[in-house]
């Protein structure tokens, strides 16, 4: 199915569809980053005293979490959009997708384009009967075995997050390579997303103690914007935070279909086009580990 949908997204992609595809004029015309004088300071390759994760083996997983203790702020929609297009612009990778919402919301709409090299992972071990997740089931799966079958083979696991996800429950997101945390320019996204941001860089022997070691790579999403503006505001709000702050999504009205069934794959397909450049961008960091090898003191744009 994800071999149909590659060719399918292909053709459509190489000719412009004037209707169905409503987009942000600012994502088309303008650049989506803010430059420096805009209100961001100057980069001067800022970074902190935290010791760097040690190498992975080329059989290890590299392992990417969608995660906000707010709902409503697009985790499920850009964590579809980011394993989707990472399956397609690297076909040799091994991609697992873990949904730890009971709703499974996203891995339904993602199961027609299972295939051997794309998988849906489910394990009703991986949620207690008391409703949290159960971190030592994800960790015995994210070791277990794994060969690699060429030298251009590497694995790639995503999870999605439920709403109320806090860092100390949900614990093997610290050992995570990267943490990706979706909020918009709302008063009530940007106050979510700061106490969870404050959590996780908490000095919380939980986080900071000898069992957890090193934090994971955290960068903020800005997500659903109406225009570059409010990338201005969520960097005001959380610029205390030593992390990265990512490419922007703006809001489409193709974001209400994305979870649709139908006959066939147009709403994906649409929805893949107006991210675009969100899913390159988001390919190449997550490929190309040099380009988050430090840590920042402070937000800094990437």
């Amino acid at each position: 199915m994800l071999d149909r949908f590659l060719k399918q997204f292909g053709k459509q992609n190489g000719k412009k569809r004037e209707d169905g595809v409503p987009q942000s004029a600012e994502s088309v015309s303008v650049s989506p980053y803010l430059e420096e004088g805009e209100g961001i300071e100057p980069s001067k390759n800022p970074e902190r005293e935290i010791p760097e994760k040690p190498a992975k083996s080329p059989s290890e997983a590299t392992t990417i979490v969608f995660a906000n203790s707010k709902g409503g702020v697009g985790k499920s929609t850009v964590a579809f959009v980011s394993c989707l297009k990472l399956a397609l612009k690297k076909p040799d990778f091994l991609i697992e997708f873990i949904d730890l919402d009971r709703q499974g919301t996203t891995s339904e709409s993602l199961h027609r384009f299972a295939n051997e090299k794309f998988r849906l992972v489910s394990d009703p071990e991986f949620l207690l009967a008391s409703g949290g997740v159960n971190n030592a089931r994800i960790y015995q799966h994210l070791k277990s075995g794994f060969q690699l079958k060429s030298e251009n083979e590497k694995r790639f696991v995503f999870f999605d997050t439920p709403a109320g996800t806090t860092p100390t429950e949900y614990s093997f997101m610290l050992d995570a390579d990267y943490l990706l945390v979706p909020t918009s320019a709302s008063d009530a996204d940007l106050g979510a997303t700061k106490k969870f941001l404050g959590r996780l860089y908490d000095a919380n022997p939980l986080i900071t103690g000898e069992k957890i070691k090193f934090l994971p790579t955290v960068v903020v999403i800005p997500n659903l914007l109406e225009d570059r503006t409010e990338i201005l505001t969520i960097y005001r709000n959380l610029r205390e935070f030593p992390c990265f702050l990512g490419h922007p999504i703006f809001y489409s009205r193709v974001f209400r279909t994305t979870f649709n069934y139908g006959i066939s794959d147009h709403n994906v397909v649409d929805l893949l086009r107006i991210t675009e450049d969100f899913g390159d961008w988001l390919v190449n960091i997550v490929c190309d580990h040099s380009l988050t090898s430090y840590t920042p003191s402070t937000l800094h744009q990437i």
